[in-house]
């Protein structure tokens, strides 16, 4: 019996890869599919019945020939097989190559992992199984992953890599599978269904939150942001005192030009100066009355206001030593931060 020999590591990964392919494939009939399983064999089997029926047929009229039970039968079987046999037949072979095509398809695309950390030290990246719907979420899917070695720390560490993966989807979950060590199981849903938090006047965030980082893509309304949390900080805070640092000049703080705690343009690094200032003060004077008033810094466009005056100012420092001493003098910070992906 001849044997077929690989000659290059190309055809066995191939070979694998095939292998592979038709596993996942069978996985994910019996995930999401198994209800239509006997459809699908239905409709292997149903063209051996159908050659099946006309022999008999032919069988039955060479016995009977011209009589009327004959030809009834025959009436009866061509009937049957043409309003219902072929029908379920091709609805049962179309279902098992969908099937096969959804998971050759319609699976992530496991080479945007060599853009990220999850790789391994052979540089193997983890391998998409089988998904399957998550009957505990609406909307959720589970997808089942070999991880090549990766610990399922570095998966969660690396969430927003994986986001990046998967496109327009959201992870929620991370879980080791019970059995398998070296398989891991990510939960994720479309982030066309997940609801941001609603911040209301209600939340004592407002009052309670130390520092606050608004980070996004441009355009995804961070400047907007700012300008709700200011605006309910001055109506709903007591005794609350807020800075403005507009490096942009952008128009979302238009109505605040004029006023005293504005820094706009280049003029954006005095407000950073001058709570700076501020801590330093309380911290010396221990004034608690002074100490209780709530200040809070708005800066806007932060990366730009560095890079242009860091090494003038010193404004690193300026900024950490108010991130660290700033909570028990109420003195806080509220950064906006552009991100490119």
């Amino acid at each position: 019996m001849a044997t077929k020999k690989f000659n290059t590591n190309d055809e066995l990964q191939n070979s694998e890869n095939s292998k592979l392919l038709i596993k996942n494939g069978i996985q994910e009939i019996k995930n999401n599919h198994w209800k239509l399983i006997p459809l699908g064999i239905y409709g292997a089997l149903t063209p051996i019945a159908i050659n099946y029926l006309y022999k008999l047929t032919d069988k039955i009229l060479q016995l009977n020939s011209g009589s009327d039970l004959s030809n009834d039968i025959q009436k009866f079987t061509k009937n049957g097989i043409k309003f219902f046999a072929i029908p379920l037949s091709i609805l049962g072979s179309l279902e098992v190559i969908a099937l096969i095509g959804k998971y050759k398809f319609n699976k992530p695309d496991d080479s945007k992992f060599l853009n990220t950390p999850l790789v391994n030290k052979q540089n193997n990246t983890p391998i998409f199984l089988y998904k399957y719907k998550d009957t505990r979420k609406k909307h959720g899917e589970i997808l089942a992953y070999s991880t090549e070695g990766i610990k399922i720390e570095e998966f969660r560490k690396e969430v927003e890599s994986l986001e990046y993966v998967f496109g327009k989807y959201r992870v929620y979950n991370i879980t080791n599978d019970i059995i398998d060590r070296d398989k891991i199981y990510i939960f994720r849903i479309p982030s066309k269904y997940v609801k941001p938090k609603i911040l209301t006047i209600e939340d004592s965030f407002l009052s309670d939150f130390i520092n606050l980082l608004v980070v996004g893509a441009t355009g995804t309304g961070k400047s907007e942001t700012l300008f709700v949390i200011l605006s309910k900080l001055a109506l709903y805070v007591p005794n609350v005192s807020i800075l403005i640092s507009d490096y942009k000049n952008s128009s979302v703080f238009k109505p605040f030009r004029n006023c005293k705690n504005y820094y706009g343009g280049e003029n954006a690094v005095n407000g950073i100066i001058d709570l700076y200032n501020e801590l330093k003060e309380r911290i010396t004077k221990q004034d608690e009355e002074r100490n209780k008033q709530v200040k809070v810094l708005f800066l806007d466009e932060y990366s730009s206001i560095i890079d242009e005056y860091d090494k003038e100012f010193d404004l690193k420092k300026k900024v950490a030593y108010i991130l660290n001493m700033g909570r028990e003098y109420n003195v806080r910070i509220v950064v906006r931060y552009s991100k490119s992906r």
